[in-house]
């Protein structure tokens, strides 16, 4: 096991072949150079007029995360 991304959302893990990998993806990730990127899979459609940003406060309940006016700010 190399590293967890985003353990709140996805659980996705790395995982490595063998220790010489391992070690070398431990450092990239530990320097953060590293880039993530994400896929958004939306059911409906966006707002033109919002420009496709996501901007709603979300609170998380167990597994899943809600829009809540007492959740923290979120943009996407």
């Amino acid at each position: 096991l190399v590293h967890r991304l985003d353990r709140d959302t996805t659980g996705l893990i790395v995982l490595a072949k063998n220790r010489t990998t391992a070690a070398a993806l431990m450092t990239q990730f530990q320097g953060r150079e590293v880039h993530k990127e994400y896929l958004l899979v939306c059911v409906g459609k966006l707002s033109p007029q919002a420009g496709g940003i996501i901007d709603q406060p979300l609170l998380k309940r167990g597994p899943v995360a809600v829009v809540s006016p007492q959740g923290d700010p979120a943009q996407t």
